[in-house]
């Protein structure tokens, strides 16, 4: 009895212990539900590769769609000390959260991180750009406008959905598909209204031929510049008859020149939150900036905000892609009309516009009237008439 007894007490002794493990019957399955299901009600996210809110264009349609995604859900302070360096490395963080976050990894480091204690496996919905919405442009507006916002995904039906409101953009979707249906090769186009607000823009996601990357301008810049140079009357009156572009740089002078491209929005260095690779202005401009462009480098977003001028009576405005007012525009002084005059001129539907397609990156499109500029930059330069002519059918 006394060994049995001593046995009986054992073996009650290991039950208790594994039941506090929760490795007997359903202690196992119990503890491991608990363990997965307590979840926190709301996280925020890191390197998501979508939208936390929904993105509508100018008339209110909708530019994303929503999917479910496989993300890791991180809580930062059960992460073990020998991994949080490594983590961080992963992530791309300097230090990490104290609270609980979601990670958007790509598939190969979810699966060597989803073992380790404090990062378990979990769905997330996020919004995704449609077709012919370039995800740069829309992932860039949703970053900046959630700055000041701060988006939150809270746990419901076994996954995190974001919450916010839908946020509304200046894109036309009809302006979109026209041109998206175009073959814009390895090339880019952009439409700015003389609000500053982005009406459409097209482009590579990756590579050389991004939205966001700077190219050569040539003479793309030639006709903002020579409105300013011809504004200035000290300039005018010293210059001879038929006067060449170097004789006019050389007159204008490399501070007033270097003010003019200031002027005209090229020293800032970024557009939406992207840094434009290459500096706008290096650090010595020669006369041959002026007269070749030499130099000088621009996104197809930057060239267009500095043909701003010729479309909204003198005024600049900075680039938006938000229907939300913005910061008023600021005048730049220049003879304008007289250049816009000497452009060349084309009719599509019964509307007029000025082209200028230099040799070289860029092309440009201007209807003075309702205020359009269009910027082309590659091999997309090859569809000017096209895209003017689906300018022309905007309403």
């Amino acid at each position: 009895m006394f060994w049995d007894g001593r046995k009986r007490l054992a073996g009650l002794a290991v039950l208790a212990v594994l039941a506090g493990l929760g490795m007997v019957g359903g202690g196992a399955v119990f503890w491991t539900v608990r363990h997965l299901s307590a979840k926190p009600t709301v996280v925020s996210a890191i390197n998501a590769p979508g939208v936390a809110m929904p993105i509508l264009s100018q008339s209110g349609s909708p530019l994303t769609h929503r999917v479910s995604k496989s993300v890791l859900l991180v809580s930062p302070r059960r992460v073990p000390n020998s991994r949080r360096q490594a983590l961080k490395k992963a992530i791309g963080v300097r230090t990490l959260a104290t609270r609980p976050f979601l990670w958007f990894a790509s598939s190969a480091r979810a699966s060597s991180w989803s073992s380790v204690r404090g990062i378990v496996p979990v769905r997330a919905r996020i919004n995704i750009p449609k077709k012919n919405i370039p995800d740069g442009m829309v992932l860039s507006l949703a970053v900046e406008a959630e700055k000041g916002q701060g988006s939150v995904w809270h746990w419901s039906n076994d996954q995190y959905s974001p919450s916010g409101p839908p946020l509304k953009t200046s894109l036309s979707v009809s302006l979109q598909t026209a041109i998206g249906n175009q073959d814009q090769g390895a090339g880019s186009v952009v439409v700015i209204n003389n609000q500053g607000q982005v009406v459409a823009a097209l482009g590579s996601n990756k590579g050389p031929n991004r939205l966001w990357s700077g190219h050569p301008v040539g003479l793309a810049e030639l006709p903002p510049l020579m409105a300013l140079a011809l504004g200035n009357s000290s300039v005018r009156n010293s210059l001879p008859p038929g006067a060449s572009l170097a004789k006019i740089a050389d007159v204008w002078g490399m501070s007033r020149f270097r003010a003019a491209l200031d002027a005209l929005g090229f020293s800032q260095p970024s557009l939406f939150g992207e840094q434009i690779p290459g500096p706008s202005l290096p650090g010595h401009l020669s006369p041959q900036a002026f007269s070749q462009g030499a130099q000088l480098y621009a996104t197809a977003l930057e060239l267009a905000r500095s043909y701003l001028p010729f479309v909204d009576e003198g005024r600049i405005s900075s680039l938006s892609l938000l229907t939300a007012p913005q910061p008023l525009a600021h005048s730049v002084a220049g003879d304008f009309g007289a250049v816009l005059r000497d452009m060349p001129q084309i009719t599509q539907s019964h509307r007029t516009f000025r082209v200028w397609r230099p040799a070289g990156y860029y092309a440009v499109i201007l209807e003075p009237s309702p205020g359009l500029v269009a910027v082309l930059q590659g091999a997309a330069t090859k569809n000017t008439l096209a895209v003017a002519k689906a300018m022309a059918n905007l309403k």
